[in-house]
C-alpha cells in the first residue's frame, strides 16, 4: 500500500484528494505523482491558497511520513513532474510553481487578481481641500482623531482597509465616510453595503440603522453567486453599477470571494473593507484581510500620506512606511473595553499571544466580569444549571421578541462541532437536561423557548446561514428572528440546528452579554490564539472560561499559519 493509500485509510486524505490525484496522473501519464497531487489538493482546498515547498511541515501528517513527503516535494521531483506538462511557472499548466510555492491555477489567478487590484488602486486627488477639511471637522470634531484619519484615507483612495477590534468605531467611521463622500459628490452616489454572512449583514444594518435607505446584503447576493452558481454574474465587461462598496467583517472573506468581488467592480469604484485583522480567517482558503494588513503595516504611513493626514485630519501618524502602507488604517482605541482591565486586558493579551498575562487576568480578575472554571470540575453540572436557568428566563417573558432577546443574551462557544465538548454534544445534553426537568417532551422536535440557528441560506424567506432565532408556541409553533416583524412557521424553515452552543467560527459577527467559552486541551490546528481572541471579543459584559491552564497556554502559544503569496506580492 502506497503512502497516499495509507493516508486515505487513516482518514487524513479525503475522497476528493484521491480522485483529483487519480485524474491528474491519468491525464498527464505520471502515476508516480499520485501522492504529490493528493497532498497538494488537500493542502490548498482546506486553508492555504498554496503550499510552500520549504514548509511542508505544516501538514498535520508530516511527522509520520517525513521521508516520503520530503522526497515528493523536493525540487528534483517537482521538475520531474513538470516534464509531464502538469506543472509550469506560468498559467499554462493546472499546477503553478513560482517563488517556492505550488498553486492550483485557479488560486494563483485569484491571488494575482486581488493583488493587481490593490496595487493598481489609484489615489484620488483632493479637488476641494478646504471643503474636505470642514466636512471632517463636522463629522469628527476638532483635534487629533484616528477615526478622522481613517475617514480621510478612505476618501483619498480607491481601496482602503479600516481594521480594529470590537468597539473601536469601524462602522461609525464608515457611516461618516459616506456622509463626506456624498457631500463631496456632484451626483448621488450608488452605494452597496455587504458582508460575508446574512447574520453579519443584518448586524451591519442594525449598526447603521439602514441610513439613507441603504440595506446591507450578503456578498453572495450582491454578486449573484447564490444557489448553484459559484461565479459572480458581473465582470469587467459587465460590472456592478456601484460607486462605493463597503464590506464589513472582511476577515471572513476568502480569496475566491474577494477575487470575484474586485473583478465585478466598475473602473474607479471605491472598495472599503472593515474588519478585525486579529480574528479568525475565513473557513475557506485564504486570509486576505490578514495578508493585506501584514503587507501594509497598519500602524505606519508613507511620508506623503502622513503629511496629508496631519494637514487635513490634524492627526500625527508614523511616517516611515512605503506607499503600500497607505491602504490600511488601524483603530486601536476601544470605546467598549478598557484594555488595562478585565475582558479588554484579556483580549489584548490574546491578540499578541501573551499567555502569562492572559492567565493572570482569567484567574485573578478584579472586575468580576471574568469567571474561570477548571475543566476537571463538574462541567456538566454547570451546563445543566445554566441551560435550565436560561430556559426559565426565556419563557418568563410574554412577548416573543422579549423572549428572543432573553435567549440571545448568552451563548456557549466551542472550538469544534464534534467531540465531548463540541457543539453537537452540548446541544444534545441541553435537550436531555430540559427533558429530565420536565420542561420539554423528548418526543417533540419543536418546543416553546427553543433556540435555533439556520444552517443554509434561503433567499426566498430572507433567512441566512448563521442567523439565530427562537421557537415560540403562539397560534402554533413559529420561529421568531431579530429585526423581523413576522414569525416563520417552523415547517417552512430551511435547515436548522439547536443552538445552546455554537462554534467560535459561527459566532463571528455576533455579540453576547455573557459568553461561556469551552477550551478543551487539543492538538488541533484550530487551537490558536486567533480562535481564543475571537471568542473573548464576543463577550460584552461577562466571560466564563472553562479550560485548564495548560490548554490556555497551548491556544495562546499557537498562531494560525495560512500560506499564500499575496503578502509578498503586495510588498514587491
Amino acid at each position: 500500500m502506497n503512502t497516499a493509500d495509507v493516508l486515505y485509510e487513516n482518514g487524513q486524505l479525503r475522497d476528493i484528494d484521491v480522485q483529483f490525484a487519480k485524474q491528474m496522473c491519468a491525464v498527464f501519464d505520471c502515476p508516480e505523482a499520485h501522492l504529490f497531487f493528493a497532498v497538494l489538493f488537500y493542502a490548498v482546498s482546506t486553508e492555504h491558497t498554496c503550499l510552500k515547498t520549504d514548509r511542508i511541515d505544516i501538514l498535520p501528517f508530516y511527522k509520520d511520513f517525513k521521508e516520503e513527503l520530503d522526497t515528493t516535494f523536493s525540487r528534483e521531483n517537482i521538475q520531474k513532474i513538470a516534464a509531464s506538462g502538469a506543472i509550469a511557472e506560468d498559467e499554462s499548466a493546472p499546477v503553478i510553481f513560482t517563488g517556492g510555492r505550488l498553486y492550483l491555477a485557479a488560486f494563483y489567478r485569484s491571488e494575482k487578481l486581488v493583488g493587481d487590484f490593490i496595487r493598481k488602486s489609484s489615489e484620488i486627488a483632493i479637488s476641494d481641500g478646504e471643503k474636505l477639511k470642514e466636512l471632517l471637522i463636522k463629522e469628527f470634531g476638532e483635534g487629533a482623531n484616528m477615526q478622522k484619519a481613517a475617514a480621510l484615507c478612505a476618501c483619498l483612495s480607491g481601496f482602503c482597509v479600516i481594521t480594529g477590534g470590537p468597539g473601536t468605531g469601524k462602522t461609525t467611521t464608515v457611516r461618516k465616510v459616506l456622509n463626506i463622500l456624498n457631500a463631496l459628490s456632484d451626483t448621488p452616489l450608488n452605494i452597496a453595503l455587504t458582508a460575508p454572512t446574512g447574520k453579519a449583514a443584518n448586524r451591519l444594518n442594525e449598526t447603521l440603522n439602514e441610513a439613507d435607505g441603504l440595506k446591507a446584503v450578503t456578498l453572495h447576493r450582491l454578486l449573484g453567486t447564490s444557489g448553484s452558481r459559484d461565479r459572480s454574474r458581473f465582470s469587467p465587461e459587465y460590472p456592478m453599477s456601484y460607486d462605493v462598496v463597503i464590506v464589513d467583517e472582511a476577515s471572513m472573506v476568502d480569496l475566491k470571494m474577494m477575487s470575484e468581488l474586485v473583478n465585478s467592480l466598475k473602473p474607479h469604484a471605491r472598495l472599503i473593507l472593515l474588519g478585525d485583522k486579529d480574528q479568525l480567517s475565513s473557513v475557506m482558503p485564504g486570509s486576505v484581510l490578514g495578508d493585506i494588513c501584514t503587507a501594509s503595516q497598519t500602524d505606519v504611513f508613507s511620508q506623503e500620506r502622513a503629511s496629508i493626514i496631519k494637514k487635513y485630519a490634524d492627526t500625527e501618524v508614523l511616517a516611515n512606511g512605503q506607499s503600500i502602507s497607505d491602504i490600511t488604517v488601524a483603530l486601536t482605541e476601544s470605546h467598549r473595553f478598557d484594555d488595562t482591565l478585565g475582558i479588554g486586558r484579556l483580549a489584548k493579551a490574546c491578540r499578541v499571544g501573551d499567555s502569562e498575562t492572559a492567565l493572570d487576568v482569567i484567574c485573578n480578575d478584579t472586575t468580576q466580569k471574568i469567571e474561570f472554571i477548571p475543566s476537571d470540575t463538574d462541567i456538566m453540572g454547570f451546563f445543566r444549571k445554566y441551560i435550565i436557568d436560561l430556559y426559565k428566563k426565556t419563557v418568563a417573558e410574554s412577548d416573543p421578541q422579549m423572549m428572543l432577546e432573553a435567549a440571545a443574551k448568552s451563548i456557549i462557544l466551542c472550538p469544534n462541532v464534534t467531540g465531548r465538548f463540541g457543539t453537537q454534544a452540548i446541544n444534545s445534553f441541553a435537550l436531555a437536561a430540559l427533558s429530565r426537568e420536565g420542561l420539554r417532551s423528548s418526543t417533540e422536535k419543536y418546543f416553546h423557548g427553543q433556540p435555533i440557528m439556520i444552517t443554509e441560506n434561503d433567499y426566498s424567506m430572507n433567512l441566512f446561514n448563521g442567523e439565530t432565532g427562537l421557537v415560540v408556541k403562539r397560534d402554533g409553533m413559529k420561529a421568531y428572528f431579530a429585526g423581523r416583524e413576522r414569525p416563520v412557521g417552523v415547517m417552512r424553515m430551511p435547515s436548522w440546528v439547536n443552538v445552546y452552543a455554537m462554534t467560535v467560527h459561527k459566532s463571528q459577527g455576533s455579540e453576547f452579554d455573557h459568553v461561556i467559552l469551552v477550551l478543551p486541551e487539543s492538538d488541533s490546528p484550530i487551537a490558536t490564539r486567533e480562535l481564543f481572541y475571537t471568542a473573548v471579543t464576543r463577550a460584552k459584559e461577562k466571560l466564563t472560561v472553562i479550560s485548564s491552564e495548560t490548554a490556555i497556554k497551548t491556544y495562546l502559544n499557537r498562531q494560525t499559519e495560512r500560506f499564500s503569496g499575496l503578502e509578498d506580492y503586495l510588498k514587491s
